[in-house]
């Protein structure tokens, strides 16, 4: 594995990249360290401050900009920082404050009014220099579990009590509290607890981490008599389940007719029996998902008779799926944000 460049080589191939993106007639000049003119094919020019960042998280990448922006009395639009990599999340945490910024795999954005310049680039999404973070993902159970309590519950709150209340590892918890906090997605209180909480922020990055993982390991079923005929037979049996995915977001956020239904059950056999599903290699219309902790836990709802799944995991399973799912996900973000009253406490 190729090393990590070092901040001078960082701030060449940045520089080559922006001058390669330049329109024809454009061009660069760099009249002293940490300085960046563009020169305009009119012979208008605009000077820009720039930031060398290696190996930076996002929160971090933040802190340093915005404090060289107060130290030097240097507006935010004038900076452009020269980053080794600027993952998804830091891009958003610029777009946000106005930042330039430009990497070394292919990311660029950089806007300037005067000479009017609007450059944007999409590179690698992922940091090709892997680092020794104590949590880099969060897939699995444990963090799953760590992160339905987290968006569940509104701030301010401490690490213990919440492990406490969800039964949920502590020390899972803390890993997962750390990597939001690099991701500049939640803060703490100087006593270690849990002041803010971006929940719509860190839903979305839990989807990056999640896509394709239920498809893989659902039981495909036919109902032959369609979907309304399942949610009759749902609100009878005796089965432990839980309704996830579209199939539950129609009662919060319906953007779409109802193609595929996706059940946590237990034993997806004898759910698969009990409602008389037929077995699918392709065109099913009904997902049986293992799971004997999703149907059992407190944060389920009933509307209509049928179990709903608790409201953070339909929509993570909205988020990360495929088709038109991520868009049914973000209406039903939208739904979440307007009645937080109604799934946070």
């Amino acid at each position: 594995m190729l090393d990590r460049p070092s901040k001078s080589m960082i701030a060449k191939q940045c520089l080559e990249a922006v001058a390669l993106a330049l329109p024809a007639g454009w061009g660069i000049s760099c009249p002293r360290q940490g300085a960046l003119t563009l020169l305009a094919k009119d012979g208008r020019s605009s000077e820009l401050a720039t930031v060398v960042c290696r190996s930076t998280q996002p929160r971090t990448l933040i802190d340093v900009v915005e404090k060289f922006a107060r130290t030097t009395s240097t507006p935010l639009e004038k900076i452009l920082i020269l980053a080794d990599f600027v993952s998804p999340r830091s891009q958003v945490l610029l777009l946000e404050r106005g930042i330039n910024w430009v990497d070394t795999v292919n990311n660029l954005r950089m806007l300037s009014d005067t000479p009017g310049l609007f450059m944007e680039r999409q590179g690698a999404s992922s940091d090709p220099w892997r680092q020794s973070l104590p949590l880099q993902s969060l897939r699995g159970l444990g963090a799953g579990r760590a992160l339905r309590a987290l968006i569940t519950s509104s701030p301010p709150f401490g690490l213990r009590e919440l492990a406490l209340r969800f039964q949920v590892s502590a020390a899972t918890l803390s890993r997962v509290i750390d990597l939001l906090e690099r991701e500049a997605l939640l803060e703490r209180s100087p006593t270690g607890g849990v002041e803010m909480l971006n929940w719509r922020g860190a839903l979305e990055r839990w989807a990056e981490d999640s896509r394709g993982v239920r498809a893989s390991t659902a039981l495909a079923c036919v109902d032959p008599r369609g979907l309304q005929s399942l949610q009759r037979n749902l609100e009878s049996t005796s089965l432990p389940y839980a309704a996830t995915g579209s199939f539950a977001a129609q009662f919060f956020a319906p953007i779409a007719p109802l193609r595929v239904a996706a059940l946590y059950t237990p034993d997806p056999i004898a759910l698969q029996r009990e409602l008389g599903l037929r077995s699918a290699d392709s065109g099913a219309n009904v997902l049986l998902l293992e799971s004997s902790e999703l149907p059992s836990s407190p944060d389920v709802s009933q509307r209509n008779g049928m179990v709903l799944a608790p409201l953070v995991q339909i929509a993570i399973d909205l988020l990360s799926g495929s088709g038109r799912e991520p868009a049914e996900g973000k209406a039903l973000l939208d739904w979440m944000e307007e009645h937080q009253s109604e799934w946070r406490r």
